[in-house]
């Protein structure tokens, strides 16, 4: 299927990204940072810079993750710290004996 010079289209991906290593990869992907294409030799890498991206990310995928999740990974650590201590052995019931 061959499209005409002058069509607009936009690709979005729209799947879950299980691991940071996904990402990492998705990143040089959507930033041409691979050194080659192998799975599609037709890429024009010179159009890259017409790309938009809906969120602008000036560093690696990673640590832009990194940045905008920081608050709420702060957040998580705090609840699983309440979690620890509540289902700390030390400090739970495991048995309790009732003498009649």
């Amino acid at each position: 299927m061959e499209f005409p010079n002058n069509l607009n289209y936009a690709i979005f991906r729209c799947k879950p990204i299980m691991t940071t290593q996904d990402l990492a990869l998705i990143g040089l992907h959507n930033k041409r940072e691979k050194k080659t294409y192998n799975s599609n030799p037709d890429i024009k890498i010179e159009l890259s810079k017409n790309n938009i991206e809906l969120v602008p990310l000036v560093e690696k995928y990673l640590k832009s993750f990194d940045e905008l999740t920081k608050e709420y990974k702060k957040q998580h650590e705090e609840r699983m710290k309440k979690f620890y201590i509540f289902f700390n052995c030390d400090n739970s019931v495991v048995v309790m004996e009732y003498g009649v």
